[in-house]
This record gives structure tokens, sequence and C-alpha cells, in this order.
């Protein structure tokens, strides 16, 4: 099997992973106030394609829609955690949470890379930022559900 014929079938599979990353958000959005609710999130993929996006563009919009979501539910649990904390400990949330984005964005610009050159790169990058995103916010949650639960 040729070398260019190995590439273009990996290329598939990890775009066929990257399709089912995106779904996978778009199926377990939440509805809490701010948040796009599953049907909407699902409109917006069909809208842009997003379960058969053939475009490097197409690929794009639909990461792009997908990390807008995931810092927004970062945003919200960030501010309803930092509400709950002292002033030192919001002091030590505000320190980690800087260093934790500039930790996302140099592992997700790396994540990227494997793809340097092609157009694919910043998407790649885009989910990667997506989906570290919705970590953190599941890590701010645990703070916050602990907290609550003193």
């Amino acid at each position: 099997m040729s070398s260019n014929r190995v590439i273009n079938i990996i290329s598939q599979l990890l775009l066929g992973l990257v399709f089912f990353c995106l779904i996978s958000f778009a199926i377990n959005s939440s509805n809490e106030s701010g948040a796009v609710t599953k049907n909407q999130s699902y409109l917006i993929a069909q809208q842009n394609n997003c379960q058969n996006a053939q475009s490097t563009y197409e690929m794009s919009e639909c990461a792009a829609i997908e990390a807008k979501k995931a810092d927004q539910k970062l945003n919200q649990t960030y501010q309803q955690l930092k509400s709950k904390l002292s002033a030192s400990q919001s002091k030590r949330l505000t320190d980690a949470q800087l260093a934790w984005i500039n930790f996302r964005d140099k592992n997700c610009e790396f994540a990227g890379g494997e793809f340097e050159g092609g157009s694919f790169a910043p998407v790649a990058e885009t989910l990667c930022i997506a989906s570290v995103t919705n970590k953190r916010v599941s890590d701010l949650q645990g703070y916050l559900t602990d907290l609550l639960n003193r």
C-alpha cells in the first residue's frame, strides 16, 4: 500500500473522529441560562452542515461553534465559583485560570501543529480548545459542587 494511500486513510479516520466529537458536544449541550439547547445545537450543526462537513471552511465553522459554546459555559461556571469564594481563594482561582488559559492555548497550538502547513491545522487547534475547555468546565463544576456541599 502506498504511503499516500495510508495518509489518505488516516486523514479520513481523523476527520471521522473530529465529526464524532462535534456531534457528541452538540448532543451533550446543556440547557442552563445562556446555554444552547440540544435542539438549537442540532439546528446550528445542520445549518453549518456539521454532521457532514465537507470543506475545511465548514469544519472550521463547526469547530468555532463548539469552542464558543464551551467558552460561554466556562465563563458562566467560573463566575459562579468565584462568587462563592473568599477574597484569597478568588485570587488563587484567577491566577490558576490565567495559567490554565496559557496552558490550553499552548497545548492546542501543539495539537494543531500536527497538521502544520495544512488547512486542517486551525480546525484541529479549535477542536482542541473546545475539548480542553469542556474538561476545565467539568473541573470547575466539581469545585463548585464540593463548595456547595460543605
